[in-house]
């Protein structure tokens, strides 16, 4: 398989009472999954009773490689879908991302960063063969009910009522599934979902390209990550806002209280924030979030990516989880909570350098050898 890269920064998708992000990209090269490293996710809560998210895609290699399926609460109508300006989920964290700085006098600032990557899993799109090999099946209850071109997308909106049908016609039509994939697939089906297909259109350019904006009914943000494990790496970095008229936090994972004190240099200007940010989670069970920021967005100075949608909210809660596919058992779900303070990204901390401790065998062949030093 020719080497091929894709990161996606959101996703979009929702629930009869909840709006989710994320979904699943697919491919042909099933037995070589393109993995993925990270996840980025932004939902808008309207006022409407409807959620706004955001899809923000880069990749490299030929776009007619690539297509996407996502769960959707319902069959919404592809000509409702936009897209917003590449480079937003940069301008967010750079506003949002932790920020640690030396209690020494004119110290530099160290900020911890995450790469964008994609909240779906990964294989190249391909065809069954020769277009005389085979007889087209039929799949019964499986129906495209809408479609359109939306920047370099071209979308379909697909219904169906057998999850195993939806699979073998998502093969039919260049989204080769592994088998990975089905139990999640029929469990959205057997919810009553229906989904998004995406695709690229043939002329796209490599690198950043326009986000896709989608609108759902729903009130409450939710990740739909039993499809995102199917090929999620070990201890993937997941970051997810909520921009709203009140902050949010998380509603069936643990808002974990993570203690930036205990955060330590490095040097060269690096701390261990990302080392114990993985290990502090799965001390808890791995079901939990980091919350990195909440304040009201009027305190935020935009860029020319971001501007208008923060206009569009009166604050904004950035999460920060590091999961493994094992975790990846439980939607996410967030839902207000207006009686939580403000966090500030910013952290003041100790000049020491973290050192690495010696293991306690050591330790005690040192002490030995020093004892037999003094008789």
């Amino acid at each position: 398989m020719n080497r091929t890269a894709l990161t996606l920064a959101t996703l979009i998708t929702a629930a009869p009472a909840s709006a989710l992000a994320c979904g699943g990209f697919f491919c042909n090269a099933v037995t070589d999954p393109v993995v993925q490293t990270a996840e980025r996710v932004l939902f808008r809560v309207n006022a409407d009773e409807t959620i706004t998210s955001v899809i923000e895609i880069q990749f490299e290699g030929e776009p007619t490689a690539f297509a996407w399926v996502l769960p959707l609460s319902a069959a919404i109508d592809p000509d409702t879908i936009t897209t917003a300006p590449a480079g937003l989920f940069d301008e967010l964290e750079d506003l949002t991302a932790p920020v640690f700085v030396s209690g020494s006098a004119g110290a530099t600032a160290d900020v911890a960063g995450y790469s964008a990557g994609c909240g779906w899993g990964g294989w190249r799109r391909g065809g069954w063969g020769d277009e005389n090999d085979f007889v087209a099946p039929t799949f019964s209850g499986v129906e495209v009910v809408g479609a359109s071109v939306v920047g370099p997308y071209a979308l379909e909106i697909i219904t169906a009522e057998d999850g195993n049908n939806l699979v073998g016609w998502l093969q039919w039509n260049g989204y080769q599934i592994p088998s990975t994939a089905m139990e999640p697939i029929a469990h959205y089906v057997n919810s009553g979902m229906a989904f998004l297909g995406v695709k690229l259109q043939p002329d796209v350019p490599e690198g950043p390209i326009d986000a896709l904006e989608i609108t759902m009914p729903g009130s409450s943000p939710m990740l739909p990550l039993l499809l995102t494990s199917v090929a999620a790496v070990e201890d993937m970095e997941i970051t997810a806002y909520v921009l709203a008229a009140e902050r949010f936090a998380p509603a069936n994972y643990e808002d974990h209280p993570f203690d930036w004190s205990r955060v330590q240099w490095m040097g060269e200007g690096r701390t261990d924030y990302d080392r114990r940010l993985p290990s502090e989670l799965d001390a808890v069970g791995g079901r939990a979030f980091v919350t990195e920021f909440a304040r009201a967005t009027e305190s935020l100075q935009g860029g020319e990516a971001s501007a208008e949608l923060l206009a569009s909210g009166a604050y904004l809660t950035r999460f920060q989880s590091v999961l493994s596919p094992s975790e990846m058992t439980l939607d996410p779900l967030w839902s207000p909570a207006p009686e939580l303070g403000d966090v500030d990204n910013v952290h003041t901390i100790s000049d020491g350098v973290a050192t690495a401790a010696a293991p306690l065998w050591l330790v005690g062949v040192l002490l030995l050898g020093w004892l037999r030093g003094r008789r």
